[in-house]
């Protein structure tokens, strides 16, 4: 299938649909029962911008405009060392786009990995915490990434 879509990195524009897009992200995945504030997602596009993006990134997918997919990183330290290591904050692909199109969420992750290696990453892992497609894992899978420890949560 032909790919009529574009990525590209997030732009100051892109944000207020982002974060609207962000709220069906939250209605659909584990952490529902949580309140969503986008202003928490304005102050996180602030940090990001400010810091050049180098230190968090985001790329959006868009079709004649509209954004369909999204995915923000990070950079940090290890904890016991200087060294970078990149992670995400968030991937999402609509519902109506994730069949239709297998490899946007692999390309988005790509776009994530080549930022943090320019920045100075020694690796990125991404944590897949939301639930809400199971064949998350068998994207990141796809593209080689190892599967290690495990990520427990508890409601208190």
């Amino acid at each position: 299938m032909a790919v009529d879509y574009t990525i590209h990195e997030y732009q100051l524009e892109d944000v207020e649909e982002m974060i609207a897009l962000g709220a069906v992200m939250h209605r659909e995945g584990a952490y529902h029962y949580l309140p969503y504030l986008p202003e928490k997602l304005q102050q996180l596009d602030i940090d990001i911008r400010s810091g050049d993006r180098k230190y968090g990134n985001g790329w959006v997918a868009k079709i004649d405009g509209k954004i369909i997919a999204m995915y923000v990183a990070f950079i940090n330290y290890y904890f016991f060392c200087n060294e970078k290591i990149g992670s995400d904050y968030f991937l999402y692909v609509a519902p109506e786009y994730r069949n239709r199109y297998p490899m946007l969420a692999p390309r988005l992750i790509r776009q994530a990995e080549n930022w943090a290696r320019a920045n100075g990453c020694k690796e990125f892992s991404p944590a897949t915490s939301v639930m809400i497609h199971p064949k998350v894992s068998k994207v990141y899978e796809f593209l080689k990434y190892d599967v290690i420890g495990n990520l427990f949560k508890k409601r208190l």
